[in-house]
Formats: structure tokens, sequence, C-alpha cells
């Protein structure tokens, strides 16, 4: 058994969007530049041919053809392991609906600008951050590590560093 998922990552273009990208350059200038050449503001998850993305109202199942495709970058990764597709799909289905945390959005701003984590509960997250649980649980290695070296919680990663970390083990695709 083995399936394919998307992490599908946007540029967005109001003044929310502008917020969050001046803030992940801002992050790239002070903690250096991941490597990728796009600065997205936004990402959701691709499985099974469903696209769910955490947005104001929840974790909600939308359709990825309300973003300009200019806007969009798409990594295709594969799984193999059984377990981890098991347990990666019971996360992806208990986490719609969820809330969308703006504490998250505070927890990546302090991870991005001063390398800092703020504590905070698994499940107050945002968009990036309930990726990288699905991502993890579906075994990925998804551990920026803080400067003590512990694995970053995902309420702190952002857009631009998981497609930092997604670049290295994914495979661009076609929008």
């Amino acid at each position: 058994m083995s399936k394919d998922i998307k992490v599908v990552f946007t540029h967005g273009t109001g003044l929310f969007s502008g917020a969050i990208e001046a803030v992940e350059i801002l992050g790239e200038e002070i903690n250096g530049d991941n490597g990728v050449d796009f600065v997205p503001t936004h990402c959701g998850l691709i499985v099974d041919d469903r696209f769910q993305e955490a947005l104001s109202d929840g974790f909600i199942g939308n359709s990825i053809h309300h973003y300009d495709p200019k806007d969009v970058r798409i990594y295709t990764l594969h799984i193999s392991n059984e377990d981890d597709i098991k347990r990666g799909d019971a996360t992806f289905a208990r986490l719609l609906g969820q809330k969308y945390s703006v504490k998250a959005l505070v927890c990546g701003l302090v991870f991005t600008v001063f390398s800092m984590i703020i504590p905070g509960p698994d499940a107050e997250n945002d968009c990036s951050g309930d990726d990288t649980t699905v991502l993890r649980d579906y075994g990925f290695n998804i551990n920026n590590t803080s400067t003590d070296g512990e694995p970053v919680p995902a309420s702190s990663i952002t857009p631009n560093i998981l497609i930092g970390i997604i670049d290295k083990i994914g495979k661009l695709s076609e929008v």
C-alpha cells in the first residue's frame, strides 16, 4: 500500500497575506534564506483528491481553484508505510472543522523572527501548524529544531519554514 499526498503553498494578495509575507521575509533576513524562491503566506493539503486548509473559520474542505495558479506551488510526497498512512489519514480527517488559532500565528511570528518558542497546546494551530501535524503523522520528519535542539511545535512552523523543509523531501508538481 502506498499513496501520494500534495502540500499546497500559496501566496496571497490581501493585507493579511502581505503582513505574513513581511514577517516571513524578515525571518529570512535574520535567520537565513530557506532556499526556496517563493515566499508562501498560506498552505493546505490534498489527500485522496480532497483539499483541506485552515482558514479563519477552521480546517475546512475547499477548492484549490480559487487560487490564481501563478500564486501556487504544489509538492508531492510519497508514503509507503501502511501504519503511517493510516495514522496520517486519521489525523487529516480528525482536523476537519478544527478551529483556526490566532495564537499559532503569534507562535510562528515569534519563532520566525526571534527563534523563540511560545508553548501552546498542539490543538491550537493555523494552516502550517495543521499541515505539520498531519505530515508528521504521515511519518515525515518535519522537525525544524530550535536553538536548544528540541523539535519545534507545529504551532511555531510557518508556511515559509514548511516550504523550506518540503522542498528538500518532496517533488515540485504542476499546478
